[in-house]
């Protein structure tokens, strides 16, 4: 109990509570077939690393030794500088654009992702917090111009595919 007392304080445990919750959410969610849409994830991971720099740098100042303060802070900024590059290239190649959608008379949640192709995933709409967990259609365009087209049933699973030919 001192434990929680001593560390209550800090923005690391409720980064901590934060994450637990969001965690434990998520895994309800993909129980009910369902997951939240793609901002969410996008200001928890802005959240979560905030959180986590803003809260090491506030254990570190809790540190009573002035010389272990300033040796912790250095390295924990050469760490930041070491990392940053790194996780903007994650951000990068995993960024996908979400747009809501009318699709054939139904409202539905897209995913358009580009790097060496485009692929767009369709989704049907819940509500401005969640989506299906499972895609209904995929768009598939390949550097060589081939237009894949890929319809799910609820669980996933490949119904058909079509090739298209651009022309």
């Amino acid at each position: 109990m001192q434990f929680f007392e001593k560390y209550k304080k800090t923005i690391l445990f409720y980064w901590f509570i934060y994450l637990i919750v969001l965690i434990l959410s998520r895994e309800i969610l993909l129980k009910c077939n369902m997951e939240y849409r793609g901002w969410i994830y996008s200001v928890s991971g802005f959240v979560f690393i905030i959180g986590l720099i803003v809260g090491i740098i506030q254990l570190i100042l809790r540190i009573k030794k002035k010389s272990i303060k300033i040796i912790g802070m250095i390295l924990f900024i050469i760490l930041i500088i070491f990392c940053t590059p790194y996780t903007l290239l994650f951000f990068a190649i995993t960024s996908a654009e979400e747009e809501v959608v009318s699709y054939e008379n139904q409202k539905m949640v897209t995913y358009t992702q580009v790097f060496w192709d485009k692929r767009i995933t369709y989704y049907n709409y819940i509500n401005f917090l969640v989506r299906e967990r499972f895609p209904k259609l995929e768009e598939y365009y390949g550097e060589n111009g081939e237009h894949i087209l890929t319809y799910y049933d609820d669980n996933g699973e490949v119904i058909k595919e079509e090739i298209m030919n651009e022309e």
